[in-house]
């Protein structure tokens, strides 16, 4: 009798146990970490080359925000930079071009092992620097470089898988990485992380009136500081700002259940589509809302990302031999 009691929660346990190694500790393909790599690549380069057009402004000796200015915003914080201690015009140029060289390389993907981790601490000690002057991209990159570099993303869509496949002698080289744990875990701290952010972002919203009564859609769309697309036509229709803003309230809140079950992560993914994607072409906020489209990609199944890729390489092949 007393073991039929403790069969029950013994068998429970070891149930949560064997879900808890499979959620963490399964292998996985690299494919969608890979193609997360190369966009967040591109990102990095691109903001590199735009704090590049006014460094000394950014960075000199007299810049906007100085050096000990931000050592003093820093002060609470474990944070810490080598560009606090660096304000000559030509070591800042030879850094940016270096750091520039290096974020090349880690979209590329060549030694992508220890060039992930330059990329990471090369962003970070860029984010520590220019406190008052970041904003959500570029701490969203900080977050994809740190948890992209745990993986061997550099084992697909790369350099490194170029050239290993050359080393084999094989008659086609192609891009292919096997399925490692540590690109698992790297993709679940992503989509966990990515959970938390939009839960509180949720939460802060519904702490807002102007949520419910939708007029925090129409203070956006209204502000000129962001617009990049007069969306104002739609005040004609108050009825639609404000379910567009009781949607928002919903999905970013519930994002965080409704991600993992399988028949509700399309829609889930879809409107994190139209959302970004709506702030980046109406708002003026592009590079943020691209940014925050490639960390959903941590929830698309590696074969469905090479599946594009493999399409893509045929379709590609397809219009270059032709005639």
């Amino acid at each position: 009798m007393t073991r039929r009691r403790l069969d029950g929660p013994l068998t429970w346990f070891e149930q949560m146990q064997r879900g808890w190694d499979q959620f963490w500790f399964r292998s996985r393909s690299v494919y969608t970490l890979a193609l997360m790599r190369v966009i967040t690549g591109l990102m990095l380069c691109y903001n590199q080359i735009i704090w590049g057009t006014q460094l000394e402004a950014f960075l000199g000796a007299n810049a906007w925000i100085s050096s000990a200015t931000s050592r003093a915003m820093a002060e609470q914080g474990f944070t810490w930079s080598f560009l606090w201690y660096v304000d000559s015009p030509g070591l800042l140029w030879a850094i940016q071009f270096l750091i520039l060289a290096v974020f090349i390389l880690f979209t590329v993907g060549w030694r992508t092992r220890p060039i992930s981790v330059l990329a990471w601490l090369l962003t970070i000690s860029m984010c520590h620097r220019l406190q008052g002057a970041l904003f959500g991209f570029d701490q969203v990159l900080a977050v994809l470089t740190m948890y992209l570099m745990i993986a061997p993303c550099g084992a697909a869509y790369s350099l490194d898988a170029y050239l290993a496949a050359r080393r084999k002698n094989d008659s086609v080289p192609s891009p292919r990485g096997k399925a490692t744990i540590s690109c698992n875990v790297a993709t679940r701290l992503l989509q966990c992380h990515l959970c938390v952010i939009y839960l509180f972002g949720g939460l802060a919203k519904v702490r807002g009136e102007s949520w419910w009564d939708g007029s925090a859609m129409w203070n956006v769309l209204a502000n000129f500081e962001y617009q990049s697309l007069d969306m104002t036509l739609l005040g004609r229709v108050p009825w639609l700002l404000a379910v567009l803003a009781l949607v928002t309230v919903f999905w970013e809140t519930f994002y965080c259940a409704l991600i993992w079950p399988r028949w509700s992560r399309p829609l889930v993914l879809g409107l994190a589509l139209l959302i970004h994607g709506g702030i980046g072409i109406a708002l003026g906020m592009a590079t943020f809302g691209i940014a925050m489209i490639t960390l959903n990609l941590c929830f698309l199944e590696p074969s469905t990302v090479d599946s594009w890729f493999q399409s893509g390489t045929r379709w590609v092949q397809k219009w270059t031999n032709r005639p």
